[in-house]
């Protein structure tokens, strides 16, 4: 019985912080530019609780792209983040949430949306809007 309350207890605490985590990704994140390719440019992420993401960038022109988002934490309690079918397909895939604050978003790729692994690495750092 003891087992059952400790691993009921666990779940708990797993499925509760999800919700908590989720929470704090909702609104808009500014892309830090890591590479001179996003330098002049202002990219911003808008996460919406429908689980809707939009990706908008800014420069000399303005591009808003629609994508689908699910947050889940794994087996071992790593928070990752799914992203699917945005527009510009190279961001598309699993990402692994090295850091999320009030302040500060930081995400890793993990695997692509295909499940490959190799050739997933993004590293991706935003700044709350």
């Amino acid at each position: 019985m003891r087992k059952y309350i400790s691993l009921l207890f666990i779940l708990f605490v797993a499925f509760g912080c999800e919700k908590k985590q989720e929470q704090r990704l909702l609104g808009e994140w500014e892309m830090i530019p890591l590479s001179e390719a996003y330098v002049g440019k202002e990219i911003v992420w808008t996460f919406y609780d429908s689980g809707v993401l939009t990706q908008t960038i800014s420069g000399d022109s303005i591009t808003v792209d629609t994508a689908g988002y699910s947050f889940s934490v794994n087996f071992v309690g790593k928070e990752e983040l799914i992203i699917t079918d945005l527009d510009v397909l190279i961001y598309d895939g699993k990402y692994s949430i090295s850091e999320l604050s009030e302040s500060i978003l930081i995400i890793n790729r993990i695997a692509k949306s295909n499940g490959i692994t190799g050739g997933a690495f993004m590293w991706r750092e935003f700044q709350a809007k």
